[in-house]
């Protein structure tokens, strides 16, 4: 590596210093100052070549780099929209445009510009292998209009036509199945789509990323909210100690469809998982849905309110707390020693977050069996913001 930077310092310049350049780009463990030489080199050796078809090898690596400062970004993405400005038709700009697609932030000046010519590639090669890449980028951006998020839908759901069997559909069907604005034929073709893919792949580990979107639609209907269940419990079953499960099982345990049978798998798959992550920050993603549950059997809910005690021991002020803190207010049933600690937690949480405050205040206002000292700490509380009035009458809540 040593050597590469060496010669590129003065070679940089050169045509063929593109096939130093790329692998270099495209390694993992630069450090620092060899990150900041590299990206050097490959700036320089753009503003020679930015219009050479071949700059697509260098541009790629480059915009795939999560460490670039903001003036080498700047100087990337310009370089980017300057080679598209020659090439936007060729077959290969996908590998061009789905990096630029996925840059967040300021670099990103003119989306717009960036959303059109990805627009019109996929008019010309969405039926292609590789449309997957831009489609995937495209699809995950939040910021596009209505009319650019329905080509893209229609495109994704084009090429999922020719290519829902092959195993990276998965990469397309996981930010399509995100998108809150499909139109109920949209949802309904890309459902169809996806379980279709997880006939093939539900038992690769990899499914989960698709599993957690598709469990999370609220418009499935019986028949497919049934398969997606069935899939996901077969998946939890294959790998209950992977970390990552957590995206899984959230979605699943947030569902209200679940049958008796069901619920008990995913809930007993849920407390395996515990067993070894309960600790973790990522935990709260899984306890909240968990408490918020009606049919946990007794046994379950002690063993569930037993391990939350202990995170929220660990993670009292974590601003994740608020989603464990207020299902957890909102439980009828906690012995007074556990009740007590939940409330010092909850108000702890309170003074050090103020600002997002509502979610824990909410379940606390509407409790009646406070004691007085803890009632007037919440009241004061809230005063500020617009839940006071709201706060005031005690509400029905829970009997403790």
């Amino acid at each position: 590596m040593s050597a590469a930077l060496t010669w590129l310092d003065q070679y940089a310049e050169a045509e063929e210093a593109q096939f130093v350049v790329r692998p270099l780009l495209a390694r993992g463990d630069l450090g620092p100052e060899e990150s900041a030489r590299a990206v050097s080199a490959a700036l320089s050796w753009l503003d020679r070549h930015t219009e050479a078809p071949e700059a697509q090898f260098v541009v790629n690596p480059l915009l795939s780099r999560s460490d670039l400062g903001s003036e080498e970004a700047a100087c990337a993405v310009s370089a980017s929209l300057t080679w598209l400005g020659q090439h936007a038709g060729n077959p290969n700009a996908g590998f061009v445009l789905a990096p630029l697609l996925s840059r967040r932030g300021l670099d990103l000046q003119h989306p717009a510009l960036v959303f059109r010519a990805a627009l019109s590639w996929l008019d010309a090669y969405t039926v292609t292998a590789d449309a997957g890449f831009v489609l995937r980028a495209l699809l995950s951006r939040a910021d596009l209009d209505s009319g650019e998020s329905g080509r893209a839908v229609s495109a994704a759901l084009t090429w999922l036509g020719r290519h829902a069997g092959n195993q990276d559909a998965g990469f397309v069907l996981r930010p399509l199945l995100s998108r809150g604005d499909l139109g109920a034929e949209e949802s309904a073709r890309a459902v169809s789509a996806t379980l279709t893919w997880l006939d093939r792949y539900a038992e690769r580990v990899e499914a989960q990323f698709v599993m957690g979107p598709l469990l999370a639609r609220g418009d499935l209907e019986p028949g497919q909210s049934g398969r997606a269940v069935s899939a996901a419990l077969v998946w939890l079953g294959r790998y209950p100690g992977n970390a990552d499960a957590g995206f899984v099982l959230r979605p699943l345990l947030s569902r209200g469809d679940l049958g008796a049978e069901e619920s008990a798998r995913a809930v007993s798959a849920t407390l395996t998982w515990l067993d070894r992550y309960a600790d973790g920050v990522e935990a709260q993603f899984v306890v909240g849905p968990l408490l918020s549950r009606g049919d946990l059997a007794p046994e379950d809910s002690a063993r569930v309110t037993s391990m939350v005690l202990s995170w929220l021991a660990r993670h009292p002020v974590a601003p994740e707390a608020q989603f464990v803190l207020r299902p957890l207010l909102q439980r009828k049933i906690l012995a007074p020693d556990d009740w007590r600690l939940v409330v010092a937690t909850a108000l702890t949480w309170v003074d050090h977050h103020p600002q997002e405050a509502e979610l824990v205040l909410r379940p606390l206002l509407q409790r009646v069996d406070l004691d007085p000292g803890d009632r007037a700490r919440v009241i004061s509380a809230a005063l500020p913001g617009d839940l006071g009035g709201s706060g005031s009458g005690g509400g029905a809540g829970g009997d403790g």
